[in-house]
């Protein structure tokens, strides 16, 4: 495995922070807005459709796993609590880039994050054909 770390470049540093605040306001809208009792716009995909989308449900295993309810996380959306982690962990790694003034490169880890990557985006699509054709 190779990790280089560079200065942060001032685009770097902006796009860190840029993905800090989305990350921040996913996280909090997850632990203060429950979707079940809210007033916001449902999917428009669902709404033109009548079927679930691929993301149906990610609202609602976010807010539950900020409850530790992790049960009923996994109940909305079979990954919901990964996608949740991923979040987790990316706010991580952008918050360390950013305080480090680093960007850090991790190249053999980069291929395999994008072969695992590709594989759950298959088997995420293959759950969702499976749940709407039931």
């Amino acid at each position: 495995m190779y990790i280089s770390m560079k200065p942060l470049t001032g685009r770097q540093k902006r796009n860190n922070v840029a993905w800090i605040f989305g990350l921040i306001v996913i996280l909090a809208y997850s632990v203060f807005v429950n979707p079940a009792q809210s007033n916001i716009t449902t999917c428009r995909f669902h709404e033109l459709t009548g079927l679930d989308c691929p993301t149906c449900g990610i609202s609602r295993s976010f807010y539950a796993i900020t409850h530790f309810n992790f049960k009923d996380a996994f109940t909305y959306h079979l990954f919901g609590p990964l996608l949740f982690l991923i979040f987790l962990l990316l706010l991580a790694f952008f918050l360390v880039e950013l305080v480090f003034e680093k960007a850090i490169k991790i190249k053999s880890l980069f291929i395999k994050l994008k072969w695992f990557a590709g594989l759950l985006i298959g088997f995420w699509i293959i759950t969702w054909i499976f749940k709407i054709s039931q």
